[in-house]
Order: C-alpha cells, then sequence, then structure tokens
C-alpha cells in the first residue's frame, strides 16, 4: 500500500461526496475495520512506519469530520432557505391528557364519603383512606401486587352492623347505580368481629359464571366488620360506651366494575389506546 496514493484517493472520495451517505460509504471504504489503512496498521513492524500510517489515519478522520460538517450545514442552509416558516401563523395547541382511570375513581370515592360526613385523612374516627398498597399476589385478571386501596372506619356511640351494610350498600349504588346486585356473606378478617364479605354481581357474564368472576357469578369487592372490642381497647376507646366497623376495598376492582374492564393489567400496561377511553 502507498500511503500517499491512498490519501489522495480518500482526499477525493471525500471531497466528492454529496450527502451523508456516499460520504459514510467513502468513510467505511478508507478507514473501516476491512480497509487497506486498518489492515496496514495491523501488520506494522518498526515505529517509522507505524506513526506514519497513524498521522494518515488522523488526517483523513479530520477530513471526514470536515467534510460531515461542512454538508450539515449546506443541509441546514437549504432547509431554511426553502422550507421557512411563517412565524405570524397561530401554533398547534398541545394536547392535554387527562386523569387516569384510577385517580378518577378515587376521587368520585373520595366525594361520595365526604358526602356522607367522613373525613379523607389518615386518621382514627370517621374516616376513609386512599392510597397504594403492596402484597404478594398470583397475577390473574382481577390480581395484581399493586393496587389502590380505599380503607374506611367508623367509630361512635350506637354504631351497629346495619350501619355498616348501610354504608356500603349506598356507595356501591352510588358507584354502580340502582340495579346492581350486591351481596354480603360472612367472612373472617383480621381485627373484626363479625367479618362480612362484600361482592357485586359479575359485569361480564351478568352472574352466570365466566373466567372473570372464576365462574361465580359473583367478584369480591370488599372485605368489612364490626371493629373486635381488643382494637377499640388498644387504642383507649371502652367498647362498652363506643363501637365501629371497618372495611377495605381496591380501586381497581371498582373501576373494572365501573367500565366492564376485563383485565387487572391494563391498568399497569400504560396503553394509551386503553387510557384514552375513559
Amino acid at each position: 500500500m502507498d500511503p500517499k496514493t491512498l490519501e489522495t484517493e480518500a482526499q477525493s472520495a471525500i471531497a466528492a461526496a454529496t450527502g451523508p451517505d456516499e460520504l459514510e460509504q467513502a468513510r467505511v471504504r478508507y478507514l473501516g475495520r476491512k480497509s487497506e489503512l486498518k489492515q496496514a496498521l495491523r501488520e506494522v513492524r518498526d515505529r517509522e512506519t507505524g506513526m506514519e500510517l497513524n498521522a494518515l489515519r488522523e488526517r483523513l478522520e479530520a477530513a471526514f469530520a470536515e467534510r460531515e460538517g461542512a454538508l450539515s450545514t449546506a443541509e441546514l442552509e437549504r432547509i431554511l432557505g426553502e422550507e421557512s416558516a411563517d412565524v405570524t401563523l397561530p401554533g398547534e395547541p398541545a394536547r392535554r391528557g387527562h386523569y387516569h382511570l384510577l385517580t378518577q375513581i378515587r376521587r368520585e370515592v373520595e366525594d361520595i364519603f365526604l358526602g356522607l360526613g367522613y373525613e379523607v385523612v389518615d386518621g382514627d374516627v370517621y374516616m376513609v383512606s386512599l392510597g397504594r398498597v403492596y402484597r404478594r399476589d398470583t397475577i390473574g385478571p382481577t390480581n395484581f401486587p399493586i393496587f389502590h386501596q380505599v380503607e374506611g372506619l367508623a367509630v361512635a356511640e350506637g354504631i351497629t352492623v346495619a350501619d355498616l351494610k348501610g354504608t356500603l350498600l349506598y356507595l356501591c349504588r352510588a358507584l354502580f347505580g340502582e340495579d346492581q346486585q350486591v351481596r354480603f356473606i360472612t367472612d373472617f378478617f383480621p381485627f373484626t368481629e363479625p367479618s362480612l364479605g362484600v361482592a357485586v354481581s359479575c359485569f361480564l357474564c351478568g352472574g352466570e359464571g365466566c373466567r372473570t368472576c372464576k365462574f361465580t357469578g359473583w367478584i369480591e369487592l370488599a372485605g368489612s366488620g364490626f371493629v373486635d372490642p381488643n382494637v377499640l381497647r388498644n387504642v383507649g376507646y371502652d367498647p362498652e360506651e363506643v363501637s365501629g366497623f371497618a372495611f377495605g376495598m381496591g380501586l381497581e376492582r371498582i373501576a373494572m366494575l365501573r367500565h366492564g374492564v376485563p383485565d387487572i393489567r391494563l391498568f399497569w400496561e400504560n396503553d394509551l389506546r386503553f387510557l384514552a377511553q375513559f
């Protein structure tokens, strides 16, 4: 390989390149891994030859960079000259997003309880607290290890199980309408006795049974119960004077029942085709 001849050819190819593609083809030919120059550099056996070839490589790299800059400048000037924009024209309005479906449900649940006289706070009497929670769970159409929960607690004189059922029935009617069937069944939950599970008729099959409701016709909505007297004592209440109830339900489950969402995982996939519907 004759370094001077190679440099002359390379400089001519660089100068003749009229666009990024032609320049890249020349770069591969003269500086690529299989180029004559790179092959010669791998076979160098003496210091003088190595210095000469490395100097040639540096000159060619500088020439390619300079030509690339010149082509970019020329393209920018062409665009500014041929595709000039009228800056006095009104701009396109930016698309505004909207609240995630779960945020919409959370705010509606808060409004329902505020209307019942509750406070949406982290407190200990007549309160609801809404937020994200985590638990070990098998992922499926109605279960996910990350979800949003509304926890409620009411403690006062004269509270009965009827107050618990009335509150949750009111919530279900406000969220799902008067026609949605609601079922209370005895259950077990820590810190409450008696305990009640709350289920709503399946929105997909209308109670006939399907994969989403595990072929029962019902979808569990909430766990609830009457506060155990020992719990009241542990926080300074006299169970002979006051009583109370507590409940917890997932906002994702509410959203699924309200809008017919068949799979809880859709809330976490951030697919705009799904989110833009609500």
